[in-house]
């Protein structure tokens, strides 16, 4: 007989519990410090003017997401997946946007979430015509007549809000229209006269920022983006193309800036939890980063410390400031190595971090870079920091003494002691765990169920 496996349900755990009452690896989030964020990030968008649409995808947890609209479900929000936008849309949820270039696939899917919730009113990305033609030849499709036409009675005659998704600098997605200006125009007036689609205005999404090397940087790419966004938005209302919403922004670029002059709207969601990446450059301090994964050690060994972690709870990004996969929480140690199910706990290498180099670069080399388009040059263009010395002298010393590893004091960190370890990237290592459990200081006090799956 195949035992159970160990999990929070088979362990019947009573809450308010301890932390070693835990199964491990586990995700805790601290309820006080994720509230704060979100107050904070309200209050960020109410000083400045514009409107918050946050983006759920971070969490994909409906508790909180509430947070982050303070109460207001009428409040857009953007989630990355169609359980996403049904699990949100089942909580109340009126304004949900699916927040990646939408194919015909998935058009029933979304509309069946607004037949079973006719109150959620879901809005789109589109950054091409072959979209918009697919979705119009859908709007007559024989198979969806009936759903269609019933969507037709209950949202007068429309099926979808719609943005037109544009590239001011990211290049991951969107209409690039810098470069051709022209034809984000043509398609934003073909999205305007869709029979099937009600247009919203324009969305940009400033994901260079997690490249910035510094909060000055991280700030220039959003005033950057910003600008041309307005640029674009200018040249529709000249077209005659009404443009209600000018949506930009990512937590660091919105971590990072205190006016967005130009939008109307943002849309961060990394902000809830933040990680070791936006402490790196910095958009936020080690206190308020409101995720750890806990985890136990479980071996000692002559140069490290074995625990239960591995790279299906912590994913394997790894840290701007140290290359590590995570750091423990009141400690040195860094995590070093990862395989499936657990992972290896060292002190830092001196002689590496002395020797690692420094992300550095000016406001003028973003605002003046001859590349309008590239607020953020490539990382292998940004010249490291030279180090003094003093600083190439100790190096020499502890090669000279063969000590690149500082001696590590097991006794410290008992076989079945718990660690916290702060993750590198909230998003990738939250999405390992099916429960988060929640904690105020040492206690558990509830358990989440985010939602999963695509």
């Amino acid at each position: 007989m195949v035992e159970q496996c160990l999990t929070y349900r088979n362990m019947e755990i009573e809450l308010p519990c301890a932390l070693s009452d835990l199964p491990t690896p586990c995700f805790l989030v601290d309820v006080d410090i994720v509230m704060k964020n979100c107050n904070d990030m309200l209050r960020k968008a109410n000083v400045a003017g514009v409107d918050l649409r946050p983006h759920v995808k971070t969490h994909k947890c409906h508790e909180i997401a509430r947070m982050q609209v303070g109460g207001d479900k009428s409040n857009g929000i953007i989630a990355s997946t169609i359980p996403e936008v049904r699990y949100m849309a089942a909580d109340g949820f009126t304004d949900i946007t699916y927040g990646i270039p939408v194919t015909t696939s998935k058009l029933l899917p979304l509309m069946s979430i607004c037949y079973d919730y006719p109150a959620t009113r879901v809005s789109i990305f589109i950054d091409s015509k072959e979209q918009l033609e697919d979705i119009e030849m859908f709007y007559t499709d024989p198979q969806a007549a009936d759903l269609i036409a019933h969507y037709k009675d209950t949202h007068h005659g429309t099926l979808f809000g719609c943005f037109l998704k544009i590239d001011v600098g990211y290049h991951r997605a969107g209409v690039d229209v810098q470069h051709d200006e022209a034809a984000g125009v043509e398609l934003a007036k073909r999205l305007h006269e869709s029979k099937p689609l009600v247009f919203r205005g324009v969305y940009s999404h400033s994901g260079n920022a997690y490249n910035a090397a510094s909060k000055a940087e991280a700030k220039a790419i959003c005033t950057l983006e910003c600008k041309h966004a307005k640029k674009f938005a200018d040249a529709l209302v000249a077209a005659k193309i009404p443009c209600p919403t000018i949506s930009i922004g990512s937590t660091p670029s919105c971590g990072a800036a205190d006016k967005f002059v130009g939008a109307n709207e943002i849309h961060p969601g990394n902000y809830v939890f933040f990680d070791r990446q936006q402490m790196a450059i910095p958009v936020c301090k080690s206190d308020q980063v409101a995720v750890r994964v806990l985890t136990r050690v479980i071996g000692h060994y002559a140069e490290h410390l074995l625990c239960d972690t591995g790279s299906l709870a912590i994913s394997k990004d790894l840290a701007p400031q140290d290359g590590s996969y995570g750091s423990v929480e009141g400690t040195e140690l860094l995590l070093t190595s990862v395989s499936q199910e657990c992972g290896k706990l060292q002190m830092p290498d001196r002689i590496a971090t002395l020797g690692a180099p420094s992300r550095t670069i000016s406001d003028a080399q973003i605002v003046n870079s001859k590349h309008a388009n590239a607020a953020v040059p490539a990382i292998d263009k940004i010249t490291p920091k030279k180090r003094g010395k003093a600083e190439e002298e100790e190096e020499e010393a502890d090669v000279s003494a063969g000590s690149k590893r500082r001696k590590l004091d097991a006794s410290a960190f008992p076989r079945g002691s718990l660690l916290k370890i702060i993750p590198n990237h909230s998003c990738l290592t939250a999405a390992c765990h099916p429960l988060y459990f929640v904690v105020r200081g040492e206690e558990v006090v509830d358990v989440w169920r985010p939602c999963r799956g695509w």
